[in-house]
């Protein structure tokens, strides 16, 4: 038998099972449902349903609160008092009025804040809504400067505040926005340099004090290239994307880590930072506890600055 004539046939043959193994390979590998057409595997939802984490869902930034919140399937209830229309019910109570049964306030709602009597909440929708003491414009309803005392002060039944809204905080007299497109926007006060440099100059006369102080009821661009966003009472941050944490507002306590304090007095502060200051980097998360602020990096390590700390970053864990 002549064995040289067959080696070129099992050769061939040899070869056409390994392209055809290499089809059936490639063939599981780009695997495409008939079903779909190519248009319909590359569409994407254009705004999707917002979800935020269970540690972010419930916030509160005062302990002066007197209002509780909690979200059950999508669904805001509120308890407690509504002195200031912080129950979202369209009229204001008595001091000593005392809501024991839940209030169904709003739906498909992903997150809540509250600091005093301001009051905000995030829907799936992306929409930024809120409701409350307006003492600032924070919920961006213009002020009545004649009416500051009165009902014209308070916003009874939630409004609308920004949309395309993926994260906000609400502090003593401001409300700080993280859009979509990672813009962070400030509104209400600027007493202690929340709004930054930059802001339109409009500014209301405070009866009690005889002070000028500028605010805005109209969201002011602080920065951009944010993916996270915190308030404390008087002092706002943002971490960027690069994990970059900056702080800026009053610094009474030391709050903006950058080794300075001022008095103190965080609502006549003589010292506040107006400007985003890089505080440190390599960060993950911050929560500010009233005039203490704490951050995380991506090794899990918390540092610590502020009234219960120094005046800038220490590691504590």
């Amino acid at each position: 038998m002549n064995t040289e004539k067959k080696k070129p046939l099992i050769i061939w043959i040899i070869l056409d099972v390994l392209l055809i193994g290499m089809a059936i390979i490639l063939g599981i590998f780009f695997y495409c449902d008939p079903a779909k057409g190519p248009d319909e595997l590359e569409v994407k939802e254009e705004n999707p349903k917002l979800v935020i984490p269970l540690d972010k869902k419930y916030q509160s930034h005062s302990q002066l609160v007197r209002t509780q919140y909690r979200i059950t399937d999508g669904i805001l209830y509120g308890t407690g008092e509504n002195t200031s229309g912080q129950l979202g019910i369209g009229q204001l109570d008595a001091l000593g009025v005392n809501y024991t049964e839940p209030i169904q306030i709003a739906e498909n709602v992903v997150h809540v804040d509250s600091c005093q009597s301001t009051v905000i909440y995030l829907t799936e929708e992306h929409e930024l809504w809120g409701m409350g003491d307006n003492f600032s414009g924070q919920l961006g309803v213009p002020i009545d400067e004649d009416e500051r005392t009165g009902k014209k002060r308070y916003v009874t039944t939630p409004v609308l505040i920004a949309e395309e809204v993926k994260y906000a905080a609400v502090g003593g007299h401001n409300v700080i926005i993280l859009k979509e497109d990672g813009s962070v926007y400030v509104l209400g006060s600027n007493e202690n340099g929340q709004l930054g440099s930059t802001l339109d100059e409009r500014k209301y006369l405070r009866d009690e004090s005889e002070m000028i102080v500028s605010y805005s009821y109209e969201p002011i661009l602080i920065m951009e290239n944010a993916v996270y966003v915190e308030s404390g009472l008087y002092t706002l941050s943002a971490i960027d994307d690069k994990g970059d944490l900056y702080m800026w507002g009053d610094n009474s306590f030391g709050e903006i880590g950058n080794g300075n304090r001022g008095e103190g007095l965080p609502t006549i502060s003589t010292y506040y930072v107006s400007e985003p200051y890089l505080v440190k980097e390599n960060i993950k998360d911050v929560r500010i506890d009233e005039f203490t602020v704490y951050a995380t990096n991506y090794r899990d390590e918390v540092f610590a600055w502020g009234s219960r700390y120094d005046t800038i970053p220490k590691k504590i864990k």
